[in-house]
């Protein structure tokens, strides 16, 4: 081996060694919930050396929201068409609003705290007829109005994390277009169907996602009856 080839390969090897041990020094501080939710991603060894620069940028591939699910006593009809037209989507979650996303979900410590002190009523949301988008590949059912509860409860939750939120129109997704096509025929099936014009929602879940898999529940936090 050359010696400038031997002395590329000891820098790279130190430089991963070094981020290596930085990432297993701030695994160690986090709280117990931040540990929770980000142990999938740091599967320490007991020798952090077998760690490489590739299998180290691979490990995060965790994701984490909050979601308003749709309660089962109205979400047949949605779930129906969930399951026949966009089945991918059906498998990995159940039908619900999207309350915050993860790219706000920027200090998991706040969060919790928000979350577990979280004191505000549920939200009752009114839902329009169902509309296709991006490029009619997909379709929701869009909020009515401005829901202005949706909003208060997001920067409730969202409170010392970001300032202003943005402003984030509930909706719920029925055929996905990243996993599903929307045809003219299947658009009229759809609008055939009776669906919820109005639905409560009396918790936020915490929810996460792994590899790509199906979203699996942390927890709940109610809101007030």
């Amino acid at each position: 081996m050359a010696l400038a080839e031997r002395k590329y390969k000891v820098r790279s090897t130190k430089y991963e060694w070094h981020a290596v041990k930085r990432e297993a020094a701030r695994y160690f501080r986090l709280s117990p919930l931040r540990r929770s939710l980000t142990s999938g991603n740091c599967h320490l060894t007991t020798d952090f050396r077998q760690l490489t620069s590739d299998n180290f940028s691979s490990m995060h591939s965790k994701r984490i929201q909050l979601t308003l699910f749709v309660p089962e006593n109205v979400s047949a009809a949605i779930e129906e068409i969930r399951s026949l037209y966009n089945p991918v989507q059906y498998n990995l979650i159940a039908a619900h609003v999207t309350l915050c996303r993860e790219d706000e979900l920027l200090d998991l410590e706040q969060l919790q705290s928000n979350l577990d002190q979280i004191d505000y009523p549920s939200i009752s949301v009114r839902f329009g007829k169902p509309e296709r988008f991006d490029e009619g590949k997909g379709v929701l059912l869009p909020a009515l109005d401005e829901s202005s509860s949706f909003q208060e409860l997001r920067k409730a939750v969202l409170n010392g994390i970001i300032i202003q939120p943005r402003n984030h129109q509930p909706h719920i997704t029925l055929m996905h277009p990243r996993n599903s096509t929307c045809t003219a025929e299947i658009m009229e099936e759809i609008r055939r169907k009776e669906l919820p014009s109005a639905i409560a929602f009396d918790h936020i879940a915490l929810i996460e996602q792994v590899d790509g898999g199906r979203w699996k529940l942390i927890r709940k936090y109610p809101l007030k009856s």
